[in-house]
């Protein structure tokens, strides 16, 4: 595991877009795994800015994201939050883009098909994730198991009310599908995210703690700025 602990989230920020754009430019046609939230926010107004400055070219990737919410209108959904905040600035075309419905016709069809989608792109090659208080990953709330795939999922109360959600159903990306990517980036930024953090270096592997899970990759790498990083008993150099 590669632990890198920032002095601001501004600087946890630029790691993941400067990131992000040396694999897009050594690999034209990657495929990203997206995530949604107030935590990618700053990260996809950075990465519009470097993208537009240095005139890089995105007409070949691929983006799937993790999850969305079930049986909502266009505006309360992550679809229009990445609209807003990625694909329309930046001039996405339409195959580019793989997102979970949020009102399928039927939803175990949709899901499987989405797994096939991700398999014919061949994989994944970076994740981004963002984690929630109660350890979830993608929506994959405590109690998934390591073998989940996409599927629907009964958000938690602390989900809910953290998200302010307009559903309690949504759609996700299970932690197998999650793990099956090439590369994957955690990112927790804030004192509100220490207790969590804290809880995921602590505890041992368990379904109850999603996000720990995440521990069966050697590679994978932690992105921290030092509020986040606060009450972590591990070793703190700071960037």
């Amino acid at each position: 595991m590669r632990i890198l602990i920032f002095q601001t989230k501004e600087k946890a920020m630029d790691f993941v877009v400067e990131f992000l754009i040396k694999e897009i430019t050594r690999k034209p046609e990657i495929v990203l795994g997206l995530a949604s939230g107030h935590t990618f926010i700053p990260i996809y107004r950075i990465l519009k800015s470097k993208v537009r400055r240095n005139k890089i070219n995105l007409g070949k990737i691929k983006t799937f994201n993790l999850d969305e919410y079930l049986k909502v209108g266009y505006k309360e959904s992550f679809r229009y939050f990445m609209d807003k905040k990625f694909f329309i600035p930046l001039k996405m075309k339409k195959e580019q883009i793989h997102f979970l419905q949020s009102n399928p016709k039927n939803v175990k069809a949709h899901c499987n098909n989405y797994e096939k989608e991700i398999l014919e792109a061949g994989r994944i090659d970076i994740q981004l994730l963002g984690i929630g208080r109660d350890g979830h990953i993608g929506f994959n709330e405590p109690g998934s198991i390591i073998k989940s795939r996409t599927r629907r999922i009964k958000l938690n109360e602390i989900t809910v009310k953290d998200n302010n959600a307009p559903s309690r159903w949504a759609l996700t990306m299970g932690i197998d599908t999650i793990l099956k990517a090439k590369k994957i980036v955690l990112i927790a930024t804030g004192r509100r995210k220490a207790g969590i953090m804290k809880r995921f270096f602590d505890n041992k592997i368990s379904p109850e703690l999603p996000a720990t899970l995440l521990k069966k990759r050697k590679d994978l790498i932690v992105v921290l700025d030092k509020d986040a990083a606060s009450k972590l008993r591990i070793r703190k150099t700071f960037k």
